[in-house]
């Protein structure tokens, strides 16, 4: 009787264990989620900063199309393209992944 009693104890606990484990992964894998989503957002802002400012340094011609290298502005996953309109306006592509969230965003930006 005294095993038994035992066992079922064990058994409870066990439970309970596996019960925490369970609330403690999901709440981490949302933590990870959001802090997924808010790397990309800040990624984007850094991009779309850099590539501002790269447009007021030099002028382009209209048509004209650029690939930029983003290997040491952001994430590996990151990609930013810039198409000149015409010579007062540029639209600004950036794709940003991390993990299995990506973020894609379209921007005009006038010229100076």
């Amino acid at each position: 009787m005294k095993k038994g009693l035992i066992l079922l104890m064990v058994m409870f606990i066990l439970f309970m264990m596996g019960t925490e484990f369970y609330i403690l992964n999901s709440t981490s894998s949302i933590i990870a989620a959001e802090t997924n989503i808010y790397f990309l957002e800040a990624d984007k802002d850094n991009l779309f900063s850099s590539v501002k400012a790269l447009l007021d340094m030099k002028k382009y011609r209209s048509g004209e199309e650029i690939d930029l290298n983003t290997k040491e502005l952001a994430w590996e996953g990151s990609k930013t393209t810039i198409k000149i309109e015409n010579p007062k306006k540029a639209v600004i592509n950036i794709f940003s992944k991390r993990g299995t969230q990506e973020i894609n965003t379209q921007k005009e930006f006038n010229l100076q």
